[in-house]
């Protein structure tokens, strides 16, 4: 799981003789991170991990209020953490939050043109997320388009 801000960037080291010291929001901000991360995970959350909505709306026998994952549904905005509602065998999913996935690094393999790249990774891409790569060709003008970033599974 990606942290934004992370522990290296909220106490990062600064000159011995003028140490960076933390804000109290960033700290904050951070240690509410960790605590998500730990309710979520002790109400089941990456205890079930389906690659598609449909599989996880296939699997009903789990209590009201476990989390799961979809993380390589082909439709893109499929993916994320789903709360289920109603009781064991009954009841729904419900998509609640976006995969934790803050910052992705993507390939451009010069699929595309130069002002219209085509890149690959292997994470969900969702709008919440940052989305990072290094490009194949020079490209002529700007801005130059990202017109595809593809899930492409390990």
């Amino acid at each position: 799981m990606t942290f934004s801000p992370n522990a290296a960037t909220v106490y990062a080291d600064g000159p011995f003789s003028d140490p960076y010291e933390p804000q109290k929001p960033e700290i904050r901000a951070l240690l509410t991170q960790y605590e998500n991360a730990i309710d979520a995970y002790s109400s089941g959350a990456g205890s079930i991990a389906k690659s598609t909505r449909a599989l996880l709306f296939a699997d009903l026998a789990h209590d009201a209020d476990v989390t799961a994952w979809v993380y390589a549904d082909p439709t893109v905005a499929f993916n994320g953490i789903y709360r289920k509602s109603g009781s064991s065998g009954a009841g729904s999913w419900s998509l609640i939050l976006p995969l934790p996935y803050s910052f992705i690094i993507a390939s451009d393999v010069g699929a595309g043109t130069p002002n219209a790249i085509q890149a690959t990774t292997s994470i969900p891409v969702s709008s919440a997320a940052l989305v990072w790569l290094t490009l194949a060709d020079t490209n002529t003008g700007s801005p130059v388009t990202i017109v595809r970033i593809r899930r492409v599974p390990h």
